[in-house]
């Protein structure tokens, strides 16, 4: 659907520059090099001419290229951003689809036909130094209808809002800077990390290296990662802090792992979904322990528990995790730290305002903060 974004505003708007784009969780997006005005009324002829493209049934072409051809062709197009990202593109050949006199470079898997059935509107316009034109996409008018009512809804309790609503952080791009406030939730969720960590017996060491598997090592760091179309935000910075903890193999670890997780979440409020990829020791204790969970085949080699979150939009992220690594167990608590902050503010509103009423209470010490944590920890387990 982006490319059939692209391709009617080029018809449209035929200066417009090709920058790119991708898909994000329920639809489309692309963004362009363009000197026109995007009104409200232009969105619109562009809605219409989409519709008018898929229900005529155009014909898509698809054509492979070196990385070489594929920058001069676009080059002769007058695309300059699309053959940059040509000549960077990875692999021996590249695919370019060609819809009329339309030609774009696709990155991914690309479907021929879209069915003509497809229920879609553009719904929102993004300056900045591209301008970005996002839409909506499902098989139905029904799911469509739903899919608006859920966005809509989930923007009220977006934590991109609600952060600077509670004055806990404001976003610059891909970048976020930390009030005060949110400085100290986020140093006091470390800091219950840390203290819980040493009350298992846990060494604590400080490293941006992944993989060190040392015995009893709790592991914090930063760490880079792509960005994501699917969210912005905290769910789509550059880098992140995350923990890892390792252990030798074993059925009583294991356990105590995911006891620790499962206490965690319960204070948070967080509820989750249990997926299990591999088959080994870490099915057997779930079943012994009567879990629910949910099996899914992996390419990944070893086994790993999932417990999977959801935002406020219904989107579903990866959080804690417990790894079988050959003799070890590696298990995360938090997964991405601002990732579960971004969730604790979407989901879980009424935790973060008790949490910020006692932490206005002891003037902003994040070690009481973590201290309350702890106490609610302590009430659970009992």
């Amino acid at each position: 659907m982006s490319e059939l974004l692209a391709c009617a505003v080029k018809e449209l708007c035929p200066q417009t520059q090709l920058v790119g784009g991708g898909v994000t969780h329920d639809g489309f997006y692309y963004d362009f090099q363009t000197e026109n005005c995007m009104t409200a009324e232009f969105l619109i002829a562009i809605e219409e001419r989409m519709k008018y493209l898929l229900h005529q049934e155009v014909e898509i072409k698809q054509m492979e290229m070196v990385p070489f051809v594929a920058g001069e062709y676009l080059r002769s197009r007058g695309e300059p951003f699309r053959e940059v990202a040509a000549r960077e593109a990875q692999g021996q050949l590249l695919t370019l689809i060609q819809i009329g006199q339309f030609v774009d470079y696709v990155t991914r898997p690309f479907a021929i036909n879209i069915p003509s059935g497809t229920a879609f509107k553009l719904n929102e316009v993004t300056p900045g130094d591209s301008l970005r034109i996002c839409g909506m996409a499902f098989p139905t008018n029904k799911d469509l209808k739903e899919g608006v009512k859920r966005k809509k809804e989930g923007k009220k309790f977006d934590h991109k809002i609600l952060g600077e609503k509670f004055e806990l952080f404001s976003m610059k791009e891909h970048a976020v800077i930390w009030l005060p406030k949110g400085e100290e939730l986020y140093h006091s969720l470390i800091e219950f990390w840390r203290m819980s960590q040493k009350e298992r017996g846990y060494q604590l060491v400080k490293s941006d290296l992944q993989g060190l598997r040392m015995e009893k090592c709790a592991q914090s760091g930063r760490f880079f990662q792509e960005r994501n179309e699917i969210r912005d935000g905290l769910f789509n910075l550059k880098d992140y802090w995350r923990d890892f903890s390792w252990s030798s193999l074993d059925e009583k670890e294991l356990i105590s792992s995911l006891k620790f997780i499962e206490e965690t979440y319960n204070i948070l409020g967080l509820h989750y979904r249990l997926v299990l990829t591999g088959d080994g020791l870490l099915r057997k204790v779930l079943t012994d322990l009567g879990k629910d969970f949910e099996h899914e085949i992996s390419r990944n080699v070893n086994e790993r528990l999932s417990f999977r979150l959801l935002d406020v939009y219904g989107i579903e992220w990866e959080g804690p995790f417990i790894e079988v690594q050959n003799r070890f167990i590696l298990t995360s608590l938090y997964g991405r730290l601002e990732q579960l902050i971004a969730l604790l503010i979407e989901k879980k509103r009424e935790l973060y305002l008790e949490l910020e009423k006692e932490l206005s209470r002891k003037k902003g010490n994040s070690s009481n903060l973590c201290s309350s944590l702890k106490n609610r920890r302590a009430g659970e387990s009992k």
